[in-house]
């Protein structure tokens, strides 16, 4: 678990520079607008993970040798361009103006071209150039927010984040492409790179949700501006937490786990000391102001621990199930987060969410261990990538 343990503390070294990122604009923005720039940074990262479902899992799985890194953009590229309709929707229902459209468009393909040559360094075990990319990011973006910070307004925050993953896309391609196996073996359709990669799409989509803070958008019509603001505080340490699964799923992936048990409650120790720690480290970086946003924490810390058990138990799993049966789940879950919206107490749309979340884990745990070798012969589950 070496490469574990160092792909984690990689990641928490360019976490840190993280929270000083988000600090820095919390301290620079009103409650409304840092509402305001979290939904748009969640648009373009969010449509990135859509347009690229699953696409990280199979690069960091097989590398590019079942399909060629020009397959993959062809697909993410498509993927995203017909994403554009729910893109303006999502503006439209966030009271955005639709002129962010095409910024959103082009960081959706930025990002999602980063996080495929991000893979592939995974992939390689290459964990120094993987660094020099991720933390690379975080001081510019930390650089040009700081820069940004007398101006008090969300645009120019987003202006520079936007800045910042060009470059950081630009700098991964460098390191990227000496790399390339010779002729970049493996057919180019893109059409196939989305056949392979939806295996990973009942985790790959709710961990996307998560991550990029999908439900913001519900928090935000429900709870209003204010409590949208202390939400996308609570999700860094959610996605904090997350970060321990996403880093040994991507080693796991081709060295299996051996026993479960010992590191699972050495997970949900962690869990529960976040959950303890969570009020006062909010305080401290972020002020009293935000101090309610440790309340969601509480609510969404045990769902996390659930999702990244799925994570770690499919992207392991010797079979999968079939894709219709993801189609449900995914469907189920999206089903779920959307009857927020019905909700008559605004005190239940937090719990309903990591409810949500919770459900989704536990019918993809049921399909992995469904289809473990002797289990039930005839099981509808087949061979997975």
């Amino acid at each position: 678990m070496g490469r574990a343990a160092g792909l984690i503390l990689q990641g928490y070294a360019v976490t840190l520079v993280g929270v000083a990122v988000g600090v820095c604009s919390a301290r620079a923005l009103a409650l409304e607008e840092r509402g305001t720039l979290a939904l748009l940074l969640l648009a373009g990262q969010l449509f990135s993970r859509f347009g690229a479902l699953g696409f990280e899992q199979l690069v960091q799985k097989h590398g590019f040798s079942l399909f060629g890194r020009a397959a993959y953009h062809r697909a993410l590229l498509l993927g995203c361009a017909t994403l554009l309709p729910l893109m303006w929707g999502f503006l439209v229902f966030c009271r955005l103006p639709a002129v962010y459209l095409l910024p959103t468009f082009l960081a959706a393909v930025v990002v999602a071209v980063l996080k495929v040559n991000t893979a592939y360094l995974i992939h390689l075990g290459r964990l120094r150039e993987l660094f020099v990319i991720n933390l690379g990011q975080a001081l510019v973006q930390l650089a040009l927010f700081l820069a940004a910070y007398a101006t008090h307004r969300s645009l120019y925050f987003y202006g520079a984040w936007l800045l910042t993953v060009t470059l950081a896309c630009g700098l991964s391609l460098s390191r990227v492409r000496p790399l390339l196996p010779p002729g970049e073996a493996g057919p180019a359709g893109a059409r196939g790179v989305w056949r392979e990669s939806r295996a990973y799409t009942t985790v790959a989509l709710p961990e996307t949700v998560l991550t990029f803070c999908l439900e913001l958008p519900l928090i935000r019509v429900l709870l209003g501006g204010a409590n949208a603001g202390l939400y996308a505080i609570s999700n860094t340490f959610t996605t904090i937490y997350f970060q321990v699964f996403a880093a040994l799923s991507a080693v796991v992936i081709q060295r299996p786990l051996g026993r479960r048990a010992p590191l699972y409650a050495a997970l949900a120790l962690l869990g529960l000391v976040m959950v303890a720690l969570c009020r006062p480290a909010i305080v401290l970086l972020y002020g009293e102001t935000y101090a309610g946003a440790s309340r969601y924490v509480e609510w969404m810390l045990p769902a996390t621990f659930l999702l990244g058990v799925a994570r770690l138990e499919q992207v392991t799993a010797g079979r999968q199930a079939p894709f219709a049966f993801q189609v449900l789940i995914v469907l189920a879950f999206c089903a779920l987060l959307a009857s927020t919206l019905l909700l008559g107490s605004p005190g239940l749309v937090v719990p309903w969410i990591a409810l949500s979340y919770a459900l989704c884990s536990l019918a993809v745990l049921l399909g992995v261990w469904w289809g473990r070798p002797g289990k039930r012969a005839g099981s509808p589950l087949r061979e997975g990538v």
